[in-house]
């Protein structure tokens, strides 16, 4: 799978599915509660789009929610994804 994601920090590329399994992993394995809250799919084109919405809560029960979009390609396996990430936020933080 080819990756390449859009994020805060500044844009990144990766190669293979262990290596994007690991991205995935560190921003939401971590010991924080997780909540997917809103979520789509739907074809555009030849790809599939994809958006969440996902909360995670801390132990001391903060909030934070990010929001990524997707565009997928691949039939039987994935073979590439493109993603832009909100980051995350403060949940109820407006600005």
């Amino acid at each position: 799978v080819a990756f390449r994601a859009l994020v805060p920090r500044g844009p990144f590329e990766l190669t293979g599915a262990d290596a994007v399994t690991a991205k995935f992993v560190q921003w939401f394995g971590g010991p924080d509660s997780f909540e997917i809250v809103d979520a789509s799919i739907g074809p555009i084109g030849s790809k599939t789009a994809v958006r969440w919405r996902v909360r995670m809560c801390a132990a001391d029960g903060a909030a934070r929610v990010a929001e990524q979009h997707l565009f997928v390609t691949g039939a039987a396996l994935i073979e590439s994804i493109d993603l832009l990430c909100s980051g995350l936020h403060a949940e109820g933080n407006t600005r």
